[in-house]
């Protein structure tokens, strides 16, 4: 899946479930793709293919240690303030024991959503060097990047907050569809 669908999942999951920490659930839901910090370690020695994407972070130990340390980061007031300025939105994002595992349930959808797509992830890393894979979605899909940035897109306007709801709940009609299909196929 791509980073747009990663983010507006857990989203649209914790707006549902009426969470004040929508943003921090969303971040925790790519934090693990920030992963091509460690990929020159794969680069240098490819026998270690857990420091590729979908690597070592797409696992359920250092998913929880990605969401930690992005966490930690992008609270960081600077670092909000300056996402604040590019994107025109103060974020107020918190980082607490309560932030951390809304955070880690963002990684936890991730890694559902990768599990879900063809290339499988090292979910029980550094316990077994498999990668699981329910081959149901491809790698990435453009009508599911599109729709994302869609959803993206009114929820950044300023829209009435029923066509925001519309949106998300099309885009998970979508994301649910297209998994169907995939399985029916499968």
């Amino acid at each position: 899946m791509d980073l747009f669908t990663h983010f507006i999942v857990p989203f649209i999951l914790l707006f549902f479930l009426k969470s004040r920490y929508k943003l921090e659930g969303a971040f925790g839901g790519i934090s693990v793709d920030f992963d091509f910090f460690i990929i020159f370690v794969g680069i240098l020695f490819p026998q270690l293919f857990v420091f590729t994407h979908r690597g070592i972070t797409h696992s359920f130990i250092f998913g929880y240690v990605s969401a930690v340390i992005f966490l930690f980061i992008i609270t960081r007031i600077p670092v909000q303030k300056t996402i604040g300025r590019i994107i025109k939105r103060d974020l107020n994002l918190i980082f607490t024991y309560k932030t951390i595992l809304i955070a880690y349930f963002g990684v936890l959808i991730h890694l559902l959503l990768d599990f879900l797509t063809t290339g499988g992830i090292p979910l029980l890393y550094p316990f077994s060097l498999v990668r699981f894979s329910g081959e149901i979605y491809y790698y990435t899909d453009a009508i599911t990047t599109l729709a994302a940035l869609v959803v993206m897109g009114c929820l950044y306007f300023r829209i009435d907050q029923r066509y925001k709801k519309g949106a998300m709940i099309l885009f998970m009609v979508l994301l649910i569809s297209m998994g169907g299909s995939g399985l029916m196929k499968k």
